[in-house]
């Protein structure tokens, strides 16, 4: 398979390449909340007391605990995850409103009682995956996520919920501090993809060049990362920091060019580890779609919000 036609076949998965973005941002709204009781949903440590789904603007509580200095803690960064809801869900039973869905669980008090989770708990237990689905022979099970429930609205993902998505790290000229600045996915154990933009013209050249490329990222913060879910810590592997071996950017792209057509590029890295539920190539498409996503087609936007962990926005 020659880089080219592999570029020119996903472009459609760059539209999170530089992501930066916040859950408050993603849903904000003029209104006050409308308290609901088909919108009521459960917060963890307050049994008995109910919240509602709320948009994340119009909760000050959500506010007071959402710092992300805080959320190296994985007990705070659980209950962050735990607290998601589903905004949309008003027509649903009492008490559905949980899950993805681009809101909050606000507490009806004005306050959380204690946002945070143990993380005195037995960890996890994980078992190897050996499915092969590859209609280019590699031996990988490309786009396979092994927790199914996708989350909606710049929320928090799944800690295993994209293990393709990979975080280029530049080094500032001025500083030699190695700091963070795209996105990419990974499509084999040797190479990444990403858009041109970020590894060529003048953008690039204001960063500095890039330095590693980071898999098995989902919280700056903490190496390992960890989540608490289903009363178990659930953590992956170490964060692999792998060096570019050859950058290959589109030849139509002009970084100078007003429209950026055929921003994308191929990132050559040092052969990856083995594949495992927190890293995993994404699929090429399949013949039916490389001309291109097609009306009704559902898309996924990743990257590091200004939180620094992984998000998700759905359309």
């Amino acid at each position: 398979m020659s880089p080219i036609p592999a570029i020119a076949a996903i472009a459609v998965v760059l539209l999170f390449s530089n992501c930066c973005w916040s859950a408050a941002q993603l849903t904000a709204k003029d209104q006050p909340p409308v308290w609901d009781v088909t919108t009521l949903c459960n917060i963890p440590n307050e049994p008995g007391q109910k919240g509602t789904c709320s948009d994340p603007d119009d909760c000050p509580a959500y506010a007071a605990i959402n710092d992300p200095a805080s959320l190296s803690s994985v007990g705070r960064l659980s209950f962050l995850k735990a607290i998601q809801c589903n905004v949309s869900a008003s027509t649903s039973a009492p008490g559905s409103a949980v899950g993805g869905g681009g809101g909050i669980c606000c507490p009806r008090s004005g306050r959380y009682k204690s946002p945070t989770l143990n993380e005195n708990l037995p960890r996890r237990t994980r078992t190897k995956s050996t499915m092969v689905h590859s209609r280019f022979g590699d031996d990988e099970m490309c786009g396979f996520q092994s927790y199914v429930a996708k989350i909606r609205g710049g929320d928090i993902a799944n800690i295993d919920e994209f293990p393709w998505m990979a975080m280029l790290l530049y080094e500032m000229k001025d500083s030699n501090s190695v700091v963070h600045g795209c996105g990419g996915v990974l499509i084999s154990r040797d190479f990444v993809i990403t858009a041109a933009h970020c590894v060529t013209g003048r953008e690039y050249d204001s960063k500095g060049p890039l330095k590693y490329v980071r898999l098995r990222e989902y919280n700056v913060y903490d190496d390992p990362d960890c989540v608490i879910e289903q009363d178990l810590r659930d953590c992956s592997e170490e964060k692999v920091d792998a060096a570019p071996l050859r950058i290959q950017v589109h030849p139509d792209y002009d970084s100078n060019s007003r429209n950026k057509y055929h921003d994308i590029a191929l990132i050559q890295i040092e052969r990856s580890p083995e594949f495992s539920d927190f890293l995993r190539p994404i699929c090429l498409p399949e013949p039916e779609l490389e001309n291109g996503a097609t009306e009704g087609n559902k898309l996924s936007v990743s990257g590091w919000g200004r939180t620094d962990i992984c998000r998700v926005l759905s359309f």
